[in-house]
């Protein structure tokens, strides 16, 4: 009887002239386990959440849709004001949200982006097109633009080289190609492939 009352006592520690339980290794282990677990639920949080607001708007990407019309190609190009106020030499960015700012600084914004997009129809330059003024997306923190380029004609193959903020070497430009309102093609273009070939009708 007297064996059974000592396999059965919990283990204690001595602190001056009391006795302190401690917990059996089981306990101990299960605790060390929910820390464990507790830890790797926050980390994923935490990526999840770097996730969110990376896909909210990044310094780091650029947006280009590309509508291939009967005769005409018109593109909308999403950039983000970071990007716009480095190359601009703008401080801060959000300025540019200044609907005033931005009527101001419109045709060298306009000038920037134009050089560093080329699109051609076949193997005609399509030149720099006709293009829109910039337009503020305060929640985006970002700038829209539209461009026109006159074909003449079905385009065939369309060729996009798209240089945009060649100063940050992580930019991506994210493409989308319609035709009829139809997305055909998507690509993502960057410092070490900047360049996409669209067949119509593919």
């Amino acid at each position: 009887m007297n064996e059974d009352r000592e396999m059965n006592q919990v283990p204690a520690t001595r602190r001056g002239d009391t006795l302190t339980p401690q917990a059996p290794p089981f306990v101990r282990a299960s605790r060390m386990a929910r820390m464990a677990i507790s830890a790797m639920v926050l980390a994923v949080a935490l990526w999840f959440c770097s996730l969110s607001h990376a896909a909210a708007g990044s310094p780091s990407s650029s947006t280009l849709d590309i509508h291939i019309e009967p005769g005409a190609i018109e593109i909308t190009l999403v950039v983000h004001i970071s990007d716009v106020a480095h190359d601009l030499a703008i401080s801060p960015p959000e300025r540019l949200l200044d609907a005033d700012v931005l009527a101001r600084q419109g045709d060298a914004v306009v000038w920037l982006l134009k050089q560093r997009l080329q699109i051609a129809a076949g193997i005609h330059s399509l030149g720099e097109g006709s293009w829109s003024t910039p337009e503020a997306l305060t929640e985006q923190q970002s700038i829209r633009l539209r461009a026109h380029y006159d074909v003449g004609g079905p385009p065939g193959i369309v060729s996009i080289d798209a240089k945009l903020f060649p100063y940050d070497r992580a930019h991506q430009t994210f493409l989308n190609i319609y035709e009829a309102d139809t997305l055909e093609a998507e690509a993502v273009l960057d410092r070490s492939h900047p360049r996409f070939l669209y067949f119509e009708g593919s």
